[in-house]
C-alpha cells in the first residue's frame, strides 16, 4: 500500500500525518508500515515535546512563546531534519513525504 505522509505541526497533535492512497482524510500518527522503526517514534516524539514548549497553554492564556535561545531553535532545528532524514529513509517505498512543517516561521 502507499500513501503520503506529511510532516506538520499543529499544537496538541503528533507531528506525523498519513494518509493512504484511498483516503481523503490525514490521520495522526505513525502508520503501521513504520511501527518497527522506534528510533522515528523517539525522535519525533521529543521533537513534538520541544515544539509543545513554545507555547503558554494554561487557565488564563494560550500563546506562542517561542524560543528563549537561538542555540534551542538551532538544536530544535537539528532534530527536525535528523527526523526528516530518517522519515524518508524509512518510508519512501511505501509513502510520499511532505515537509510541511514551515520551520522557517518558529
Amino acid at each position: 500500500m502507499t500513501g503520503t505522509i506529511k510532516v506538520m505541526f499543529d499544537y496538541g497533535a503528533y507531528p506525523i500525518w498519513y494518509r493512504y492512497n484511498d483516503e481523503q482524510i490525514f490521520k495522526n500518527g505513525i502508520p503501521v508500515e513504520l511501527s518497527d522503526a522506534m528510533e522515528i517514534e523517539i525522535l519525533f516524539d521529543e521533537i513534538e515535546k520541544r515544539y509543545e514548549a513554545l507555547f503558554i497553554n494554561n487557565e488564563v492564556e494560550f500563546s506562542y512563546s517561542g524560543f528563549q535561545l537561538e542555540d534551542e531553535k538551532n538544536d530544535f532545528l537539528k532534530l527536525l531534519e535528523k527526523g526528516m532524514q530518517l522519515l524518508e529513509s524509512k518510508c519512501k517505498t511505501h509513502f510520499t513525504l511532505i515537509d510541511n512543517s514551515h520551520i522557517e516561521e518558529l
